[in-house]
């Protein structure tokens, strides 16, 4: 519904303001990246990039160049994708956007993870929780905390893992986020297997 709203949006011209246009081209650049096409999710951000800067909304570009990044890591692209997320953190930072500086520490922390830089996915991911934190983001900072579990999972750091785990399973509960308590539950399956309670792993997967 969302996507075909936006869709009708840019048909219809919405509005003859750059800012609001860049941002619905935005949200198309989103919507066309998650149903993977990729080149006019590209295309939408681009545009979006270039109305942003033509009246300086820093906030629609900063999510622009977020669009871009995930767009670039999507076709394997990894060190464009560091760069616009760089870039786009910068944007953020300058006007004290703290939920955009979240995602985009948290975009690079990904990128970190997929080159084997795990102690630069670390400091990251951490950044990005506090971040998310400070601004009482609970979704945010349920998924990195799911996120950061399982760096501690995959390096073998397993009580701190379960730790992160737990707290991330119980603000996803609190808050009914569903997605994320069903990502946690998995990853406690995982680790409980990893520390030889199988019975507690076999309750983790049917609470999934």
């Amino acid at each position: 519904e969302g996507s075909g709203w936006t869709e009708r949006a840019l048909a219809t011209g919405v509005s003859q303001d750059p800012g609001l246009q860049a941002r619905v081209l935005n949200n198309s650049a989103g919507f066309a990246w998650g149903r993977a096409e990729y080149a006019t999710a590209s295309a939408r951000a681009e545009d979006a990039l270039a109305l942003a800067r033509s009246v300086d909304d820093q906030f629609a570009e900063g999510w622009a160049l977020m669009n871009l990044g995930v767009v670039a890591a999507a076709r394997g692209d990894v060190k464009q994708a560091e760069a616009h997320y760089a870039e786009a953190e910068a944007r953020f930072l300058s006007m004290g956007d703290r939920h955009g500086i979240a995602a985009a520490i948290f975009n690079q922390a990904i990128i970190a993870g997929l080159v084997g830089d795990t102690n630069r996915r670390q400091a990251l991911l951490e950044r990005s929780l506090a971040e998310s934190r400070a601004t009482g983001d609970r979704m945010g900072a349920s998924w990195t905390l799911s996120t950061l579990g399982r760096h501690e999972l995959e390096r073998g750091h397993l009580a701190r893992a379960r730790a992160l785990l737990e707290e991330a399973l119980t603000t996803a509960r609190e808050f009914r986020f569903g997605l994320i308590e069903a990502r946690v539950l998995l990853l406690l399956a995982h680790l409980a297997s990893e520390q030889g309670d199988d019975s507690q792993a076999a309750t983790y997967l049917h609470d999934a």
